[in-house]
């Protein structure tokens, strides 16, 4: 095909309209060392000094037949069109000017363009055109003499082509997984779930466990893009081969996940997407939000790269190269396309897309003539963002999403458990923090008395405290100052196994004490849904240390987790 140089030096916008005078529909004229300059149908044609040889006649014919071919698909003619020939099939040797009335008024905010037809080929493109308002005319430079039609870039039609582009995604289905939604079992019993709040299936969601990890692979059921997150220690798996043949956008989706780092956790329609947590370290949540900028960005980019085509001024398939699709990313985040999206928003991302588009262009024929082009796409902004902004509207329901991973491991039977390594709540002896008895006993541990030692004299009583249907225990525990004698504190610790191991609930200590009297004690305890029943020694003043004379009955409630002892009973 033949190349056009558009070097016209400014984008003037349509704003008014005017009629074009009658003429004859064609006209010869020959060329002199001056230039050439003919008229026909109201169509003025200049060529200057040294164009062609001289004597060379230039032909000028009007014709009838209307727009066509790719130039056409964005383009909305304004009049008739002309055929120029030079004798002996000659081209120009330098550019030529040719200027059109305009005879009907063009719509507001419409670039001028000249649509051409090169001679010897069944194809169509653009040229940049002037528009004069004052004079109703349309100028453009050209550098072949062929078929011209005056008219103007149409915006609605450009915004079609990125709607139609954006629509392609709408056709990109996945059919609803087989695989298991049902908790699933690690080795020791562990089951995990997936919960959380999924409205109008943007996602299907499978759950799977291996090699002590929960699998959770996401299957899109939306035409929409997702930016996933997840927590904690979640690891998103490199996604599934991208079959383009569905549709080019998955291209460009493609690469953007390999080029940005933000769209890593990106789920595009048709490939599913798989995080793995660690079951030791749930629970974890995985969220989804609607991505509008990449949407709509990916959309935009195709549109422009249709448009520059149209101008034959093809930027490549900027779709897969990685320096675009970065700047593509750079955009997107930029612009903080919300859900739904604004006019503003959209317009900003679309003149991102435009630049990003330019910065990709080499600095050669073809990059000056792209840029020409993204000139005339720029004055169309507003209009293509208007027209776009519904198109997420009409696409997207729900716009976030919450998938929840849960593992509940089976309780532990604490009649078959040994209970001398426990942890022990600093509220029995006072400790500045909780410890640990290992093998029963524990020595060092700080205090406000100084260094204690603990321990067990292995006395363990069961029941059911909760009404679970499984016991709970409570261990006696006393405490000693380290090297010396003396109890500083004593009493039950009470232990639970519903989280798979034992772990305390809290502990029973005698309530009825002396002034200045050795320390009371819990001598046992009996337990029942919902209370404990504690009788306590504790010391008269005359009491000697091995032998208390009183006696006391606390009772413990239990609700919502916690104990509560009342008031002791002498």
């Amino acid at each position: 095909m033949v190349a056009c140089l558009a070097t016209v030096g400014a984008i003037v916008v349509f704003g008014g309209g005017g009629a074009a005078p009658a003429a004859g529909r064609s006209a010869t004229a020959e060329v002199t060392e001056q230039g050439v300059s003919l008229v026909v149908a109201g169509i003025l044609v200049t060529g200057p000094a040294g164009v062609a040889p001289a004597g060379t006649v230039l032909s000028a014919e009007a014709g009838t037949g209307a727009p066509f071919g790719k130039g056409a698909s964005m383009f909305a003619g304004t009049g008739s069109p002309l055929e120029l020939k030079l004798a002996n099939g000659m081209q120009p040797a330098k550019p030529m000017s040719i200027r059109f009335p305009v005879p009907a008024s063009p719509p507001a905010a419409a670039a001028g363009a000249v649509l051409t037809n090169p001679a010897g080929t069944a194809e169509t493109h653009l040229i940049p055109a002037v528009y004069n308002a004052g004079e109703r005319t349309l100028t453009a430079e050209i550098d072949h003499l062929s078929s011209f039609w005056p008219g103007f870039f149409d915006f609605g039609k450009l915004t079609g082509s990125v709607t139609r582009f954006a629509a392609q995604t709408t056709g990109i289905t996945s059919a609803k997984p087989t695989c298991s939604t049902s908790p699933a079992t690690t080795g020791d019993g562990t089951s995990v779930t997936l919960g959380g709040a999924v409205a109008g299936n943007p996602v299907w969601s499978c759950l799977r466990v291996e090699n002590g990890q929960a699998v959770v692979t996401m299957t899109p059921g939306s035409p929409l893009p997702w930016l996933l997150r997840a927590a904690p220690e979640a690891v998103l798996e490199p996604p599934g081969t991208v079959d383009a043949g569905k549709a080019a956008v998955l291209a460009g989706y493609d690469t953007l996940i390999k080029t940005k780092p933000y769209a890593e956790g990106l789920l595009i329609p048709g490939v599913p997407r798989t995080y793995r947590f660690p079951v030791a370290r749930l629970p974890g949540v995985i969220t989804g939000k609607i991505d509008a900028g990449t949407y709509l960005g990916m959309a935009l980019l195709f549109g422009v790269e249709e448009a520059l085509e149209v101008f034959e001024s093809g930027a490549g398939h900027l779709e897969t190269a990685a320096d675009s699709m970065r700047c593509l990313g750079d955009a997107i985040e930029a612009a903080h396309v919300p859900t739904p999206p604004t006019a503003e928003a959209v317009a900003d991302l679309t003149k991102s897309v435009l630049s990003c588009v330019s910065a990709a262009v080499k600095d050669d024929e073809t990059g000056r003539r792209v840029k020409v082009a993204i000139g005339i796409l720029t004055t169309g902004i507003g209009l293509v963002a208007a027209g776009l902004e519904g198109v997420v509207r009409s696409a997207s329901g729900t716009d976030t999403f919450t998938i929840t991973v849960d593992a509940h491991v089976p309780p532990v039977d604490l009649h078959r458990t040994k209970l001398t390594s426990i942890r022990v709540p600093a509220a029995l002896c006072d400790t500045n923090g909780d410890f640990t008895l290992r093998n029963g006993s524990a020595g060092g541990i700080p205090s406000r008395y100084g260094p204690l030692d603990a321990g067990t004299n292995g006395t363990v009583v069961y029941g059911d405290l909760d009404g679970d249907g499984l016991d709970e225990a409570a261990i006696d525990v006393y405490c000693n100052f380290s090297g010396g004698n003396g109890v500083p504190g004593q009493g039950f610790v009470v232990i639970t196994g519903k989280s798979g191991k034992p772990a305390p609930v809290g502990v029973v200590t005698a309530q009825k004490q002396t002034p200045q009297t050795y320390t009371s004690g819990v001598e046992t305890i009996a337990i029942s849904r919902g209370r404990i029943e504690a009788i306590e020694d504790w010391y008269h003043p005359d009491d000697a240390h091995c032998c208390p004379s009183g006696r006391a009955q606390t009772t413990w409630t239990y609700s919502a987790g916690k104990l509560t002892p009342g008031k002791p009973r002498i």
